[in-house]
């Protein structure tokens, strides 16, 4: 009814040439009415994989015998939508973000196994040990430490030994390098350099300590 009256009382409404066909060369256009159609940008056709007769795919119902394999016809995979069609005919689509928020999440959480796997093995040769460290402190006279430096300022974080701690003196200006924590034991400086995994940082960590017998 509202396109019947719209052809009728509202004749001047916007119209848009509309491409038929994306593989024919020269293309061919048809006007329609811009509110009847879902405009798509030349972004959202180009960002597009399209996987064809290459994906398995498994059927099976709750705990019965039924069970159907094959392969998709074809899968595509765009920037808002993923396109699953079968050679049935059947077509199945789900939205892009809830597929790819749960793989950044799953990512995340391998992320953290392998970390606390990579702790659990660095623990296990307590190179870090209290007691290694007690004794590198006094046998090589160490009074200070500098850990890190601020990215912004430069001004360095500084951990100096005393008999039975370790005070944490943050020197950093700009506030990029923030700290609630004053001071530390030798147990909890231990644990600290035990749980560290970045590569660069071990690296440099060792270097310190390590060479100091």
């Amino acid at each position: 009814m509202y396109k019947l009256y719209r052809e009728l009382f509202k004749k001047d409404s916007i119209q848009i040439l509309v491409r038929k066909d994306f593989t024919k060369t020269p293309p061919e256009y048809v006007q329609y009415y811009q509110e009847d159609c879902t405009l798509i940008y030349s972004y959202e056709i180009s960002c597009v994989q399209s996987i064809k007769n290459e994906v398995p795919y498994v059927i099976s119902y709750k705990a019965s015998k039924f069970k159907k394999q094959g392969v998709i016809k074809s899968l595509d995979i765009g920037l808002y939508n993923i396109v699953i069609s079968f050679n049935n005919g059947l077509n199945i689509t789900i939205p892009t973000d809830f597929v790819e928020n749960s793989i950044n999440k799953n990512k995340s959480k391998l992320i953290d196994i392998n970390t606390a796997n990579d702790i659990l093995d660095r623990a296990k040769f307590n190179k870090y040990s209290e007691s290694k460290l007690v004794n590198k402190i006094k046998n090589n006279n160490i009074n200070k430490w500098i850990p890190s430096y601020c990215v912004i300022c430069g001004n360095p974080v500084i951990f100096e030994f005393k008999e039975d701690k370790v005070l944490i003196n943050n020197k950093c200006t700009c506030g990029n390098v923030t700290s609630n924590k004053k001071e530390m034991s030798y147990k909890e400086l231990s644990a600290w350099l035990t749980c560290q995994t970045d590569k660069n940082i071990i690296n440099s960590y060792d270097k310190f300590w390590l060479s100091k017998e």
